[in-house]
């Protein structure tokens, strides 16, 4: 069954109303500049809609997923991994333990830059430039979420599963512009 499958299916079990959500556009200010500094930020997120974790009963169902681990749990509260593989494999094809508040918000990127200029910095005006610009830059920062998943952006809005994808990498660099 693929995911626009499970989309009709889900949305034939449940009430359309359990599906929607108000994707909401990414929200980026403009750079904000005090003296030589600038500041920039891009926020992205969701409110409300649903998400199918396929990665979680995949990870259930092949016994790899951390709950799975008895180690260290008193006796009386372990369970089998024949436990954990009927959990994810009810007959039905989809669980609805699995179906997860999509609702997300991200710093999806921000930066923090400075200015040198020739005026007073010497180095510069000995090579011929006029300003130096260094920029601090991160992308994926931050993700506040209720979802026990990788990464709730992950699936789309007709194909709400989140299915073995690979989550959003958190990534630094460096910018460096010259002006002659």
């Amino acid at each position: 069954m693929n995911s626009a499958e499970f989309h009709l299916r889900y949305c034939l079990r449940h009430s359309i109303e359990s599906l929607t959500c108000i994707a909401s556009p990414p929200l980026s200010w403009n750079t904000i500049r005090f003296k030589q500094f600038r500041l920039y930020g891009l926020m992205s997120g969701q409110v409300g809609g649903k998400v199918y974790d396929d990665t979680r009963e995949f990870m259930y169902r092949i016994a790899r997923h951390p709950a799975v681990d008895q180690s260290g749990k008193p006796d009386e509260l372990r369970k089998p991994e024949a436990y954990y593989r009927a959990v994810a494999l009810n007959g039905s094809g989809y669980v609805d333990g699995f179906v997860e508040d999509a609702s997300y918000a991200r710093l999806t990127e921000a930066s923090v830059g400075f200015s040198l200029r020739a005026n007073t910095f010497a180095f510069l005006r000995n090579i011929g430039a006029d300003c130096l610009d260094i920029d601090f830059i991160g992308r994926n920062i931050f993700t506040v979420s209720g979802y026990k998943g990788v990464n709730p952006q992950a699936a789309s809005y007709m194909a709400p599963v989140d299915n073995l994808r690979y989550p959003l990498a958190r990534t630094f660099s460096v910018a460096t512009s010259i002006v002659f």
